[in-house]
């Protein structure tokens, strides 16, 4: 609870007045299944009730970095070994990742890394690599070994230019499932 408030309240101050009335982000407010299904809107719902934040302020903080990528993360990589060292049978991977993530940058010290393991009911189990309060991530492994990693295109023009559809860190939690 601590985390998650500590991060959304500086993400508020950080963006502050004029930054949540921006109308792309007042439009998915709006409509969040357009972003959304319904597991993420539900988890986002429980994630306000139990942190004492309004609704609307814990879905703008999962919201913003696929609305605004200049605050979102830029790159992602993976590196794999076929083998582990020492074993024929053994295979040994490594995830690493590289997260630009100009919003970090900005929220400072509150900033809470949470590694999320999920058993979903009636998908499979998997572990995501998040921030506090978020209900997906850029990055994760599933039980069966499958490593997913996703980043926003900073190099392509975003003017006028939002597409509706499932936000990349709940697109990689879907990936994973």
């Amino acid at each position: 609870r601590e985390a998650i408030v500590a991060i959304v309240e500086r993400y508020k101050s950080f963006v502050g007045v004029e930054g949540l009335g921006r109308s792309v982000l007042q439009d998915a407010l709006q409509r969040p299944e357009d972003y959304f299904d319904l597991a993420p809107l539900d988890e986002i719902r429980g994630i306000a009730d139990g942190s004492g934040l309004p609704y609307r302020h814990v879905l703008a903080y999962n919201l913003d970095s696929a609305l605004f990528p200049e605050y979102g993360s830029g790159c992602t990589q993976i590196g794999l070994s076929q083998v582990a060292e020492g074993s024929e049978s053994e295979r040994q991977v490594t995830h690493a990742v590289n997260e630009d993530s100009p919003l970090l940058l900005h929220l400072g010290d509150v900033v809470s890394r949470v590694v999320q393991v999920r058993e979903p009911e009636r998908a499979g189990a998997h572990v995501l690599f998040s921030l506090a309060g978020q209900v997906g991530g850029p990055n994760g492994v599933s039980a069966s070994g499958l490593s997913v990693t996703s980043c926003v295109l900073l190099d392509r023009s975003h003017a006028g230019d939002h597409a509706k559809g499932l936000i990349h860190p709940v697109l990689i939690r879907k990936i994973l499932e």
